[in-house]
């Protein structure tokens, strides 16, 4: 099993055991080293297939790198910001349960999954690296039909499932990444890789400056407000936490990770979502803190994510001393689903039936679910806090509680957006009593 586990591309693996195996007596078996079942893959890439990769990379107006968990896996984070920053390609995170790319880097184009990349339209190579392709049943648009694609795994079965591939390079991804830049390298002159790269990065760094700018202005209106606003829990964390935290986010949204500092050697996520599986946020935090147990742990999930059946992962994490810090982000709704119905939804699409759309399954704050007091009848101390100076203080007493080697949890009360990311109060629900439709009290 931990064979299978280890060995790329690797994965989850449930070990069973016969019962007559496990009540037998006074068995001797032989424990060997782990070294023993390890199995050394290093997957070379051809090189016929790198040189053309790299050609199209130097003759490409305007490339695009997309990056996938087997980036991470293969430790090849910095070999990707080379490749990038020696071409100026621009990259998107692709599919992944990790951030395989800083965020905060100038040529970071935004995810590629529940919307589209920055610069995507213009594309004309698109280069897919340790993940799957874009799945337009998760609102995600192709890659332009114009664009060469290009697409790199060591898990080669998933290549060309679902796009034709103008390249399939089945190998690892360091190995692929450094044949890549080097291919680059000795292809075209110093000056020449300058004069490809330097103007697309400065371009990129301005529209960075111009995004941070606009991000930090639409942030200040709502900076100091009750609810909170995504944006404000999002910094205090940043504040707060360990420079090497390891972040479990459950969240549709994406825009606390342009408030945390992700970069890399610093905190990282572990656990993305597409949004369309709720119910795992907090186990996976407690899986992650096992793992890495001298490492800071916080899990971001929503308030519906935590009622999507993980409640029970608070008595494991009460039970067995595991601290990981639990910061739900409650806004008493299912924000991202209602704005998806909206967004199919006929009424809403004219405007004179508009008004007629009513949300009938996404409010949640009937009854109103204290947190904070559930966390304390598994006893696990929580705070249910509604202003940033409660949320900053809670923190503190939080980071002190893992300190102390137990679970914390902090309720974090923050508006609802609608489906343009405007702040709203949506309470509205279908008045359903089973109680008085009886005819008999019993």
């Amino acid at each position: 099993g931990l064979k299978v586990a280890q060995t790329p591309p690797g994965g989850p693996v449930h070990i069973r055991m016969s019962l007559d195996l496990l009540g037998m007596k006074n068995v001797k078996q032989t424990i060997y080293p782990q070294s023993r079942f390890n199995v050394p893959l290093e997957m070379l890439p051809k090189p016929e297939l790198i040189e053309q990769t790299a050609r199209w990379l130097i003759e490409a107006e305007s490339p695009m790198l997309c990056a996938g968990a087997e980036i991470t896996r293969a430790g090849a984070t910095d070999d990707l910001i080379a490749l990038a920053e020696l071409t100026g390609a621009s990259v998107a995170q692709g599919y992944s349960v990790y951030s395989d790319f800083p965020f905060r880097h100038p040529l970071f184009a935004g995810f590629y999954g529940l919307g589209m990349p920055r610069g995507l339209a213009k594309t004309d190579l698109f280069v897919n690296l340790g993940g799957p392709m874009p799945d337009p049943t998760v609102f995600a648009a192709p890659p332009p039909k114009k664009a060469r694609l290009v697409h790199a795994r060591i898990e080669y079965q998933e290549i060309a499932n679902t796009y034709p591939t103008d390249i399939a390079i089945a190998a690892g991804l360091k190995e692929t990444l450094v044949a890549l830049r080097d291919a680059v390298q000795g292809m075209a002159t110093p000056a020449r890789l300058a004069d490809l790269a330097g103007p697309r990065l400065a371009a990129a760094r301005d529209t960075q400056a111009k995004a941070d700018a606009r991000r930090k202005a639409d942030a200040e209106a709502n900076w100091n407000a009750s609810p909170m606003s995504w944006e404000r829990v999002s910094a205090e964390l940043d504040e707060a936490l360990e420079q090497d935290a390891i972040i479990v986010p459950e969240l549709d949204y994406r825009s606390p990770f342009a408030w945390l500092n992700l970069d890399r050697g610093r905190r990282r996520l572990i656990g993305q979502t597409t949004g369309f599986a709720l119910g795992w946020g907090i186990g996976a935090a407690l899986g992650v803190k096992i793992a890495l147990p001298d490492q800071q742990v916080v899990c971001m999930v929503g308030d519906g994510a935590l009622l999507f059946g993980q409640v029970e992962a608070l008595w494991t994490a009460s039970r067995y001393d595991v601290p990981v810090l639990i910061v739900v982000m409650n806004n008493r709704s299912y924000d991202n689903e209602r704005n998806r119905i909206q967004n199919n939804s006929p009424l809403m699409t004219n405007q004179e039936t508009r008004a007629l759309w009513k949300d009938m399954t996404c409010y949640l704050g009937k009854p109103l679910v204290d947190f904070a007091g559930l966390a304390r009848s598994f006893g696990i101390d929580g705070q249910r806090t509604s202003t940033p100076a409660e949320f900053r203080k809670a923190l503190k007493r939080g980071t002190a509680a893992l300190r102390e080697g137990r679970p914390y949890l902090i309720d974090a009360i923050i508006m609802q957006l609608d489906r343009r990311g405007v702040r709203t109060e949506q309470t509205w629900h279908p008045q359903i009593s089973i109680a008085a439709g009886r005819t008999r009290k019993v």
